[in-house]
């Protein structure tokens, strides 16, 4: 019975000592697959990446700001440049075709502002989705270096 119950220790044993070993191999081979020059380099990616989303950033911000109120100075234009036009063509068989062209345009502009409002938005949420992608990757790199320092 004592010889049953050795053996049946040393099995268990020898079954934490593979387990124990396997996960030292797996840890320094994941160690081993990153280097320090890889890590570095990664982190001077992420950085370029980080300007670059704040520039977009930026180059959104100024568009949603400026782009919606050219089109809206374009369009209250529109109303001053249909008068002038009037004195000059209402001689002319031009004149309604022309008033017809200007409350198109004032549509077209309308609908154009539209469109590129919903276009700042659709990319202020692609840059917020890539923003939260990259703090998520340098998270993984912290600890990935974190990793690497401990072992």
């Amino acid at each position: 019975m004592a010889a049953a119950q050795l053996t049946m220790s040393g099995v268990t044993t020898a079954k934490g000592l593979v387990m124990i070993l396997t996960l030292l191999c797996v840890l320094h081979l994941s160690s081993a697959l990153i280097n320090k020059d890889e890590l570095e380099e990664l982190k001077r990616n992420v950085e370029t990446l980080q300007k670059e989303i704040a520039r977009r950033k930026a180059e959104n911000n100024l568009d949603r700001a400026y782009v919606p109120a050219i089109f809206d100075d374009f369009r209250r234009l529109m109303d001053p440049w249909s008068e002038v036009m009037k004195p000059l063509l209402i001689s002319t068989s031009l004149l309604r075709p022309v008033l017809d062209l200007m409350d198109d345009l004032k549509t077209f502009i309308g609908a154009s502002k539209e469109y590129m409002n919903k276009y700042f938005e659709t990319t202020a949420a692609e840059i917020n989705d890539n923003e939260e992608k990259l703090r998520s990757v340098m998270a993984t790199l912290t600890q990935l270096e974190n990793n690497k320092d401990e072992l």
